[in-house]
């Protein structure tokens, strides 16, 4: 799961917070490292993304 988000959203910090919370594995990364990393359209100067793996959200 890829999460995009402004860093002062309140969803997007709940998000990292609750992964952080229960220990799952995850990543922050900015536009650029997404963009290298995923085949996704992330605008220059775009938000973080914050990756979670699928196995461990489901």
């Amino acid at each position: 799961m890829v999460e995009f988000g402004p860093e002062d959203d309140p969803d997007y910090q709940d998000a990292i917070a609750a992964c952080v919370s229960a220990e799952v594995e995850h990543e922050l990364m900015d536009a650029a490292a997404a963009r290298e990393r995923f085949p996704i359209a992330v605008p220059e100067g775009g938000p973080p993304a914050s990756r979670r793996r699928a196995g461990t959200c489901a």
